[in-house]
C-alpha cells in the first residue's frame, strides 16, 4: 500500500489494515472508536502529503456528526525527509475545520530496515512487522508522482 490509503468501516471493515516498506516513509493511522472507522496512509515523501485533502474528504465521507479521530505519524528516518512530511501533514490537519482529529507523533524509525505496519481496525492498535507479503507499490509508470490512491478494502 505504498502511495496509497485505505479506509475501514465499522463490521462490514477488514480486520486489519496493512502497509509495507515504511522506511524512509511516513505512516499515518488513526481510528474513531465509537464509530468504528480505522484508516491507513503511506506517504513517500513530503510532496506525496499534498493528496490530504482528498484523504480528509474522503474520511469526512464516512464521518458521523459526533466523530472524533485519534491518529499517529509512524515511521521515517530523521535524518531524511521525514520530518518534512510529517510538518506538512500537521499543516494540512491544522488548517482544516470538517474533522475532529487528534494528530500526535509516534516514533521515528532509527533502523533502515524497511519496517511493515499492521493497523486493527477494531481497536486502532498498532503492530510492526518485517513479514508481509505481497506488493506494497501501486502499479504503473510514474506513481510516486501523482496524487495517492485510495485502496479499496475488501472484507
Amino acid at each position: 500500500m505504498q502511495h496509497q490509503y485505505a479506509i475501514c468501516v465499522g463490521e462490514r471493515g477488514a480486520p486489519l489494515l496493512a502497509t509495507k516498506g515504511i522506511s524512509i516513509c511516513t505512516g499515518w493511522y488513526g481510528w474513531d472508536s465509537k464509530n468504528g472507522i480505522c484508516f491507513l496512509c503511506h506517504f513517500d515523501h513530503p510532496w506525496s502529503a499534498n493528496s490530504l485533502p482528498n484523504i480528509l474528504a474522503n474520511l469526512r465521507s464516512y464521518a458521523p456528526k459526533d466523530h472524533k479521530f485519534k491518529s499517529v505519524l509512524v515511521g521515517g528516518k530523521t535524518w531524511w525527509w521525514s520530518r518534512r512530511t510529517r510538518r506538512k501533514i500537521k499543516q494540512f490537519l491544522a488548517q482544516q475545520s470538517e474533522l475532529n482529529i487528534v494528530v500526535r507523533d509516534g516514533p521515528f524509525d532509527p533502523f533502515c530496515k524497511d519496517r511493515d505496519l499492521l493497523v486493527s481496525s477494531k481497536t486502532g492498535h498498532l503492530r510492526v512487522t518485517e513479514k508481509l507479503t505481497g506488493r506494497g507499490a501501486p502499479e504503473g509508470l510514474f506513481w510516486f508522482f501523482g496524487p495517492m490512491r485510495r485502496v479499496e478494502i475488501n472484507a
